[in-house]
C-alpha cells in the first residue's frame, strides 16, 4: 500500500482517500502535465512570497505582456512578480488571502493574443555575476528568500553540495515526479547551471525508490563523460517522511554531508531555473496536481499565476458533486479556502476539491494519551505538548518544546484518533513566537479556546 511507502503507521486513513477518490497515487503520477488554456482574467496579489508583498508597478489601463514585471518589492530583495497572461490591467483590488492577511492584487483582463513580453530573450550568462543577476530576476520563488541568499552569501560557510529533493511530500501532489519525467534534461541542466557559477564540486538528486520511472529517465540523462569534472549523482531512498525537512533529508543522504555546506532546492525550482535560462521567460505558471472526490477528472496542470481556482476546475471536467471544501496544498498540509474564487499563487502545488466523505474531520475530542503524534512526527517533537501550551499561551514552554522546528508535515494531526487540530494551533504558536514581544500581548495561562 501507498501509505506504507510513505511510512505513515495509520493505514486505514490512505485507505479511505483511496476508496473515496477511486483513485490512487500511481495512476496520478502516470497523468502527463497538460497546460491550462489562458483564463479570460487573472488575480494577481502581491504578497506571493514569505512576509514582503510587493508593489505594482502598473496601474489601471496599463497593457502588459507575459513576463513583464507588474510589481516588486522597493527594498528588499524579494521576487519581482510577472504578469501570466497579456492584456489589459482593468484594476488594482484589495483583496483578502485565505490565511487573513490582508494584500492588493493586480487584475488582467486577457486579449487573447498571449503576446510575451518583448525583452523576454534567452540569457548570456558569461560570469558569475551574470549568473547573480538571473537568479534575482528569475522570479522563481525559492530563489528570492531570505533563507536562500543567506546561504549564497555566505562568505564564511561555503557551499560544496547542491542537494535537489525529487521526493513526493504528499500523497496525490506528484509535480516532483512530473518534472523529473517530463523535463528530465531541464533538472540535470538547472543543476549544471547552479554547480558552475556557484562554485560547487558536487550534486545529489534525492528520489525515493519506487520510483522507477524517474530513477531510470535520470539515469539515461546522466552524462558520463562529464562526471569526473562535476558529478551528479542520484540517491534513492526509502520513503520514510525523511523530505519533509532539509535536515532530514541531508541526513538520509549521507555521505558525510553537512547541513552547514549543503544547498537544498526542490526539483521544481532547478528545472524552472533551467527554462529561465533557455528563454528570458521568468515565473508566470506552475506545476499543480488537481484531484479530489468532487472533480471529474483528476489532472497534472500548467496553470498561469492568479488564475481563479473555478476556471482550473472547469478544465478538469467541472465537478461531479457540490465540494464541501476546497484545499489549496496537499491533504496534509493544504489551506482551506472560503471559494472557488480563490487564486493559484506560486506557492500553489495541488488543488483538492473535497467531497462529503473527504471533507469529514471529525469532532475534535479530548486527547487520550496515546503518543501517537509523538511517534509520527518526523522531527521528533511532542505535537500535544506544544498543542496544550499553545491553548494556554505558555510562550515560555512552546520555546522550550522547540515549537519553531516543526515542519507542518501534517503527521501528527493525520494520525491523531482524537481529531485534534495539532496543526493548526502549531501554527498558531510559531506565528505568535515570531511576533515581537510587545504584540504577543498575552497572559500566561490563558485559555485559548475562551
Amino acid at each position: 500500500m501507498f501509505s506504507k511507502l510513505l511510512g505513515f503507521s495509520n493505514e486505514r486513513h490512505f485507505l479511505k482517500w483511496e476508496k473515496v477518490l477511486n483513485f490512487d497515487c500511481k495512476t496520478m503520477q502516470t497523468l502527463k502535465t497538460v497546460k491550462l488554456q489562458t483564463p479570460k482574467q487573472v488575480r494577481i496579489h502581491l504578497n506571493q512570497h514569505e512576509a514582503f508583498p510587493c508593489v505594482a508597478v502598473v496601474k489601471k489601463g496599463d497593457e502588459v505582456k507575459i513576463g513583464q514585471v507588474i510589481a516588486k518589492h522597493p527594498e528588499l530583495q524579494v521576487a519581482s512578480i510577472h504578469a501570466s497572461i497579456s492584456g489589459i490591467v482593468v484594476k488594482i483590488d484589495d483583496a483578502l488571502l485565505a490565511n487573513g492577511t490582508k494584500t492588493k492584487e493586480i487584475v488582467i483582463e486577457a486579449n487573447g493574443e498571449d503576446q510575451l513580453d518583448p525583452e523576454t530573450l534567452p540569457l548570456l550568462i558569461h560570469q558569475q555575476q551574470d549568473f547573480i543577476e538571473a537568479l534575482k530576476t528569475s522570479g522563481i520563488a525559492a530563489l528570492n528568500t531570505s533563507d536562500f541568499w543567506r546561504v549564497i552569501e555566505d562568505k564564511e560557510t561555503r557551499i560544496d553540495t547542491l542537494l535537489v529533493n525529487a521526493t513526493l511530500l504528499e500523497p496525490f501532489v506528484t509535480t516532483p515526479i512530473r518534472e523529473v519525467l517530463d523535463h528530465s534534461e531541464d533538472v540535470l541542466t538547472g543543476m549544471r547551471a547552479l554547480m558552475k557559477w556557484l562554485e560547487i564540486k558536487k550534486g545529489i538528486i534525492a528520489t525515493e525508490n519506487h520510483q522507477i520511472s524517474g530513477i531510470n529517465a535520470l539515469n539515461d540523462l546522466l552524462p558520463k563523460e562529464s562526471q569526473e569534472n562535476m558529478p551528479i549523482s542520484l540517491k534513492a531512498l526509502p520513503a520514510k517522511g525523511a523530505n519533509c525537512s532539509n535536515p532530514l533529508l541531508i541526513q538520509a543522504c549521507g555521505e558525510g554531508l553537512s547541513a552547514q555546506h549543503v544547498l537544498v532546492l526542490n526539483v521544481e525550482t532547478v528545472g524552472a531555473l533551467a527554462r529561465y535560462l533557455k528563454t528570458g521567460l521568468p515565473c508566470t505558471h506552475v506545476n499543480i496536481s488537481v484531484a479530489g472526490s468532487a472533480v471529474n477528472e483528476a489532472k497534472n496542470v500548467l496553470v498561469p499565476i492568479g488564475t481563479p481556482i473555478k476556471d482550473v476546475i472547469a478544465f478538469c471536467g467541472g465537478y461531479k458533486e457540490e465540494p464541501k471544501k476546497i484545499l489549496l496544498g496537499g491533504l496534509l498540509t493544504g489551506e482551506a479556502v472560503l471559494s472557488d474564487h480563490e487564486t493559484i499563487t506560486k506557492q500553489t502545488t495541488a488543488l483538492f476539491a473535497l467531497g462529503q466523505k473527504e471533507a469529514e474531520s471529525g469532532e475534535e475530542t479530548a486527547c487520550i494519551r496515546c503518543a501517537r503524534c509523538n511517534q509520527a512526527c518526523p522531527m521528533k517533537l511532542m505535537p500535544i505538548l506544544i498543542d496544550q501550551a499553545v491553548r494556554h499561551h505558555q510562550l515560555d514552554e512552546l520555546k522550550q518544546l522547540n515549537v519553531a522546528a516543526c515542519t507542518e508535515c501534517g503527521s501528527c494531526s493525520f494520525i491523531c484518533p482524537a481529531n485534534r487540530h495539532l496543526v493548526q494551533t502549531i501554527k498558531l504558536g510559531k506565528s505568535v513566537l515570531q511576533q515581537p514581544p510587545a504584540s504577543q500581548n498575552v497572559e500566561k495561562g490563558a485559555n485559548l479556546d475562551e
